[in-house]
């Protein structure tokens, strides 16, 4: 039979009511059963004759219409598509594929997909390898717009949050289910052996297929009550269900299969499986949803490693075999650990065509991942996770572990030779892996992982892909490969430079001058006495103690340090800004400068200084108590090393010699601090005896006698006698109630010795002594005040004796977390009450006027106030208003409160995973304004969670390229053309500083002409103002927004194109899409490389702003051209600007556009010529004379031009308004 034969007898097929139909197949199985080795679970009578039912129903040929898809069809999605070169490409079939190709062309006749008609467009048709025609539209494919070649599918840890109980089902022909609109049928044309057709339905193989097939399953899909822990995740045409229980999944399972053959799609029999199962094969995985693991097939492994070693063997077809398997692995991503971290060395040796050392170490590491996948691999987050705060600056990293929201242990040190030259993203890598090093040692990889907070947010980006196209990137991560193989689950979140942590990571970047003997000296010094801090080692490598120093050459950075609340381990500041008493501390200072250096440690209980013989060694610790020896290093260790500028010198040092000062020995050490405590008992004697005025009644005390053991020297007599003279001068004076002297006896011994161990004892008697002396009561006599619990000192108002009928007990009470958060939600900031009532009211008065001045700025409550009343309400509704301030019980308490708003158990409707990352962050800065230390988004297990969610981070700053007015005007195209249109926008654009979508709706009603340049009003929907910017009748209302630009060049532009526009409806310069503004200034803007190659319309935009801070604009004028604040004043809202600012003055300040070049070599980073000194108050004196005396008359254009806008976007959305 022929072709068209063929096609005759399917078209009659289709005429006589023939529709595609299926043998029936029992879906009361599994398709891993045997594998599994469990029973399976046992599913109640009714569900299963529901499943069998829809069996039967899914087999019958398909008689319903497809609900979700609409009836004219769908759009493909394509822009103007121009005539297709010629020759036309032609489906030309052999006797090897002849049969397989007119059989799958038959059947889309027969089934409706195919179809006579006009083609003018055309595909090449071939057989992929499952047997399924695969559709070459590569002519229609470029005219597709990009936004519909995107989708977001499911995921398999989508699947593996949800439940224990899975099943799997597939659908029939999915892409050939939905219909094309006819007029975009004759751009999917093919041509088999000369018998033209064209595609009635979607494709396989069209760019927008998966988007548009994934929006109508959807529909059908969101229709289905899905219960609580349960999951339906589709990925194209596979959709796997996940519930806790057997039960459950199989109704919902039910549920699913029902909805989809009611909207007319089809359900493939033979590949359904609705017995719920723990394991099941979904996208070529084996899943267990109990155990949260997925596996690669046997199988697929060895055909990987097959395709790796024919790549590295160096064949003719090295390549296809590199890409297959390169492929394979972007497949496989789920169950590969760390193979997008070694994938850019294979990616580079197919761009280059070359096959190194670091491409074949890559292959291997790549198939050994492999082999290691075959294994079950956990994909669910770590029981639990280590919280590090990592940083790189040019020359050093720096990194931090924090628990409970306070730094446990802090290290720093250089970066490797010959990283100078790498990426800022690549540096901040290695502070990772240097991170993890320093605090992952013993971890249990299986179930600890690590949370990475950093400042980069390209590395958390990759981090949280798991794959890189840097190679520096991934050399530097390569040293976690084996760490990950392993198990170890690392995830990352961005943080603000100058929030939490941060700044003291920052600060341990900065470069430290190498000045230490050698590694083996310093080993060799370890072992004879070790030190228990390290002055001067600067780095992790170097230090030979839990704690060590590094001298920074940043005083600013030097300061941050300083001022932080040491108490950890590692790094803990600079050489002289560290306690060291009792300590015992090895330093090697600057040669000549040991005396000075050493004169701060008096308090250190032994010093071991590394330094040359010179003749001031014998005095370094002259007038020291003590004792003080000196030895000579073996001779092969007397090595040093030294910073010499930009490099470091190792330089043998012959005359070295240790210097060795110890305290006094213990005998000598006790003996003096029983001296001491008892000259400070008797110079703080305690309560006084009260005697009436005049002469103190009794004998003096004998001095000599209570003074037993204690060193008679002169300033000890001298000290006695004026505590003596002072007491006896209370005592006369009868101004000191017994009630005083008694308060003061507890706290003044708690002052000196907190009582503990045996200091306390030692107090006691040494106390004796003093009573035989004065004669007082015993110390046990004595009243006690207790001392105020740490509650006080953040706030939280302790209950008094009595009250509630706690009594003295309630001053042990810790504040309760509610309390905390309620300060934030009352802008109450907790703070240290102990400096008084009045400095206290005095504060709270200064706090009420900021607070005051900026709600009337913002006129509702801040998002911190917002987010802390949501979790008050929460913690209330769920009985957690008892739970303890701790850091911990937060995070808990956070946590649970994501989970619910995610799901909508909190407030009105599902939220999205960045909206409750905002209210966490938003949250977490008021707790720390008002002193409760926490992390960021509230806690490891929240920031854990909500990454795992897929919360997105913010950018800082815009990494767009600035594109100023004055290289625009260099590019001027060809009058006339499209090309002039765009440009035109761009000139207007940056005239105005206006919003890319703006500069391309412009229509003429927008524009007046007024004084020398154009007056622009804009409705808006989101930003208005009370008043106007003129504040004249005339004027615009308060839905509409008005700025003017006075730039000659712009101008001129508005005046030829405002010429050329119609009426006030029409739109200035319709050519001017987004697409093609993008695709114009690619080709005329070339990026160098030291800038961020980022070319967004917004560059626009952006360059004028710079160059309007460059020329000191005052800033409101500024926050009205670009419709924004930029600075928030108290006092001063976006509405106050728009009352304040005249149009004349932004004539002015645009006048001035045009004079600055600006580079922009990192995100963020911007720099540019010095601008010009403008005294505007006295620019302004001369261009308000030339203004005209009438505001601009701007409304009626306003009006005609918004209703023209209207109209065409109710149009596009098929209503009318």
């Amino acid at each position: 039979m022929t072709l068209e034969g063929a096609l005759e007898c399917a078209e009659g097929m289709r005429r006589g009511g023939w529709l595609p139909h299926e043998e029936v197949h029992d879906w009361d199985t599994t398709e891993l059963a045997d594998a599994a080795g469990r029973p399976l679970a046992e599913i109640s009578r009714v569900v299963a004759a529901r499943v069998r039912g829809l069996a039967d129903r899914a087999a019958a040929a398909q008689t319903r219409p497809m609900a979700r898809v609409p009836d004219c069809g769908v759009r493909i999605g394509c822009d103007a598509v121009g005539p297709q070169p010629q020759p036309a490409p032609q489906t030309v079939t052999t006797p090897r594929d002849r049969s397989d190709l007119w059989s799958a062309v038959v059947a889309d006749v027969a089934t409706g997909a195919l179809e006579r008609g006009e083609a003018l467009v055309y595909g090449r048709l071939f057989m992929g390898p499952k047997g399924r025609p695969i559709y070459d539209a590569a002519w229609t494919n470029d005219h597709v717009r990009p936004e519909a070649k995107t989708v977001a599918y499911g995921s398999i840890r989508d699947l593996l949050a949800a439940g224990g109980w899975a099943t799997k089902l597939d659908l029939k022909a999915a892409f050939r289910s939905v219909a094309v609109h006819p007029d975009d049928r004759p751009l999917l044309g093919v041509m088999v052996d000369g018998v033209s057709l064209r595609y009635a339905r979607l494709p396989f193989g069209l760019a927008s297929s998966p988007q548009l097939f994934c929006g109508m399953l959807r529909r059908t899909l969101a229709t289905v009550q899905v219960p609580r822990g349960c999951a339906v995740v589709d990925y194209v045409d596979d959709i796997a269900v996940a519930a806790p229980t057997a039960a459950a999944c199989a109704a919902l399972t039910a549920d699913v299969i029902e909805r989809l053959l009611d909207d007319g799609w089809r359900v493939a029999c033979a590949k359904t499986f609705a017995r719920p199962t723990p394991t099941l094969l979904f996208l070529g995985f084996e899943v267990d949803v109990a155990d949260k693991t997925v596996a690669l097939r046997g199988a697929k492994v060895a055909k990987v490693k097959a395709w790796l070693a024919d790549a590295m063997a160096g064949g003719p077809s090295w390549r296809v075999a590199l890409t297959k398997a390169l492929g394979m692995a972007a497949w496989a991503a789920p169950a590969l650990r760390g193979a997008g971290f070694v994938a850019p060395e294979l990616y580079r040796a197919l761009t280059t065509g070359h096959v190194g050392d670091e491409a074949r170490e890559a292959a291997g590491m790549l198939a050994d991942m492999f082999d290691h996948a075959a294994t079950p691999t956990r994909l669910d987050p770590p029981d639990a996770a280590i919280a590090v705060v990592t940083d790189a600056g040019d020359t050093a990293w720096c990194a931090a572990l924090y628990e409970d929201g306070a730094i446990t242990a802090c290290h720093r040190g250089p970066l490797p030779h010959g990283t100078d030259g790498w990426s800022s993203t690549a540096r901040e890598a290695l502070a990772v892996v240097e991170a993890v090093r320093a605090f992952g040692g013993g971890l249990d990889v299986g179930r600890v992982g690590v949370q990475v907070h950093t400042d980069s947010q390209a590395l958390t980006h990759i981090m949280t892909r798991g794959r890189t196209r840097s190679p520096e990137v991934a050399k530097a991560l390569s040293g976690l490969m084996d760490l990950i193989r392993q198990g170890l689950r690392i995830t990352a979140s961005w943080c603000r430079r100058s929030e939490g942590h941060q700044p003291l990571v920052d600060a341990g970047t900065a470069r430290a001058l190498r000045w230490h003997p050698s590694r083996g000296m310093l080993c060799w010094l370890a072992a004879r006495w070790p030190a228990d801090i390290h002055v001067g080692a600067g780095s992790r490598d170097v230090a030979m103690a839990p704690r060590y120093t590094a001298d920074i050459d940043d005083e600013t950075r030097s300061e941050v340090i300083r001022q932080a609340a040491g108490g950890w381990s590692g790094w803990v500041g600079t050489d002289g800004a560290v306690c060291v008493t009792g300590l015992r501390v090895l330093c090697h200072p600057r040669w000549g400068g040991e005396r000075a250096v050493v004169r701060q440690w008096r308090d250190a209980a032994e010093i071991v200084v590394v330094t040359r013989r010179t003749a001031h060694v014998d005095s370094m610790f002259t007038g020291w108590p003590g004792h003080v020896e000196v030895h000579v290093p073996p001779p092969r260790l007397c090595w040093w090393v030294a910073e010499d500028g930009e490099s470091v010198r190792t330089i043998r040092v012959p005359d070295l010699v240790v210097v060795r000062w110890s305290a006094r020995s213990a005998s000598q050490v006790k003996a003096e601090e029983e001296v001491r405590l008892k000259l400070m008992s008797l110079l703080n004697p305690g309560p006084m005896p009260v005697v009436a005025p005049g002469r103190p009644s009794g004998k003096r005390p004998r001095l000599d006698q209570a003074r037993r053991g204690v060193p008679s020297d002169g300033l000890a007599r001298e000290a006695i006698r004026r505590s003596w003279e002072k007491d006896a001068a209370v005592g006369a004076g009868g101004g000191a109630p017994a009630a005083m002297a008694s308060t003061l006896a507890g706290p003044r011994q708690d002052a000196w010795w907190p009582g503990r161990g045996e200091r306390q004892r030692q107090w006691v008697d040494a106390h004796a002594v003093i009573r035989g002396a004065w004669g007082e009561p015993p110390l046990a006599e004595q009243p006690r005040v207790p001392e105020p619990s740490p509650s006080t000192r953040v706030g939280v108002a302790a209950p008094q004796a009595g009250a509630g009928g706690h009594g003295a007990d309630a001053w042990q009470r810790a504040p309760l977390l509610v309390d905390v958060i309620r300060s934030v939600a009352r802008s109450a900031p907790m703070m240290d009450s102990s400096v008084g009532e009045t400095i206290m009211a005095k504060v709270d008065k200064a706090s009420d006027r900021v607070t005051t001045a900026r709600r009337r700025a913002r006129s509702a409550s801040t998002r911190s106030e917002l987010a802390a009343r949501s979790m008050l309400a929460y913690l209330e509704a769920n009985g957690a208003s008892g739970a303890a301030a701790t850091p911990d019980a937060l995070d808990l308490v956070a946590m649970a409160y994501a989970d619910d708003r995610l799901e909508g158990v909190v407030g009105a409707r599902k939220v999205a995973v960045d909206t409750v990352a905002g209210e966490a962050s938003s949250l977490a800065a008021g707790l720390r304004a008002v002193g409760f230390s926490v992390g960021p988004y509230l806690g490891i297990r929240t920031a854990s969670y909500l990454v795992a969610r897929g919360a997105a981070q913010r950018r800082s700053s815009s990494n767009a390229l600035p594109l100023l007015l004055r290289w625009l005007l260099t590019v001027e195209p060809r009058s006339g053309s499209r090309d002039h249109a765009i440009w035109a926008s761009r000139v207007t654009q940056s005239g105005f500083m206006l919003r890319p979508g703006v500069a391309g709706a412009l229509r003429r009603g927008h524009m007046t002409p007024w004084g020398w340049g154009y007056v622009l009003s804009w409705p808006s929907r989101h930003k208005s103002s009370r008043a106007d910017v003129c504040q004249r009748a005339g004027t615009p209302q308060a839905v509409w927004m008005v700025t003017a630009c006075g730039h000659p060049a712009v101008k001129a532009v508005l005046d030829v194109y405002i010429s050329r526009a119609e009426s006030d409806g029409c739109l200035l310069w319709p050519e001017a899409t987004p697409r093609a503004t993008l695709e114009w200034l690619r080709r005329v803007r070339p990026v160098s490389p030291e800038e961020v190659p980022r070319l967004t319309a917004h560059g626009f935009r952006l360059g004028t702003d710079l160059e309007l801070d460059e020329l000191k604009a005052p800033k409101d004028e500024v926050n009205v051209l670009g419709w924004w604040a930029r600075e928030n004043v108290a006092g001063r809202s976006t509405q106050a600007y728009y009352s304040s600012v005249h149009l004349g003055r932004l004539l002015m300040i645009t006048s001035r556009l045009g004079g600055s070049v600006t580079h922009h070599p990192s995100p963020g980073v911007h720099t540019g010529t010095p601008a010009a000194t403008v005294d505007w108050e006295k620019e302004w004196e001369a261009v308000s004379r030339r203004l005209p005396a009438q505001p601009p008359n701007i409304r009626q254009a306003a009006l005609t031009a918004a209703a023209a806008a209207g109209a065409k976007a109710g149009d596009e959305d098929g209503v009318s308004e």
